[in-house]
């Protein structure tokens, strides 16, 4: 069947054909039937928030999932390497080396969270604790990964 044929049928297809159909037009980049296929897709009028203030939240969600992503990707290298670097197995130079590393992943974690306020407050306008209370779910576990990086950085700069 040509395609101007099938075009004539196209405002009777269900939400779910419709879809399929732009899928694959998409897919052999056939720009013609993409075209009809949104210009026959029924029409609403939808009240919603302005968009750029539920972007600003979606933003601020987004950047602050990255952080807690960061800062536990890294808390969970500094558990590995603290872990290995306190076992019996290591000779002492494979300690050091491990050590090295503990100060460097805690270096990392210490400049994502004490980047949050920073941001918070001087891009936002707002404390850091308000935000950290709403967009922060995984707080345990990040103030787990704090306290290991305090802790290896504390004794690092005792012994120096």
């Amino acid at each position: 069947m040509k395609l101007d044929k099938l075009q004539k049928h196209y405002d009777k297809l269900e939400d779910l054909e419709r879809f399929r159909a732009v899928l694959a037009a998409e897919v052999r980049g056939d720009r013609k039937e993409l075209k009809a296929l949104y210009k026959t897709a029924p029409q609403e009028t939808y009240r919603m928030t302005a968009l750029p203030f539920c972007k600003m939240s979606d933003a601020l969600l987004m950047i602050m999932l990255i952080a807690a992503t960061d800062i536990l990707g890294w808390g969970t290298l500094l558990a590995w390497v603290h872990a290995a670097a306190l076992g019996d197995l290591a000779d002492s130079g494979d300690r050091w080396d491990r050590w090295e590393h503990c100060v460097e992943f805690s270096q990392q974690i210490m400049a994502v969270w004490e980047a949050i306020p920073i941001f918070t407050q001087e891009v936002l306008g707002v404390s850091a604790d308000m935000v950290l209370s709403q967009y922060l779910p995984t707080r345990p576990k990040i103030d787990f990964a704090l306290e290991i990086a305090r802790g290896v950085l504390e004794v690092e700069e005792r012994t120096m």
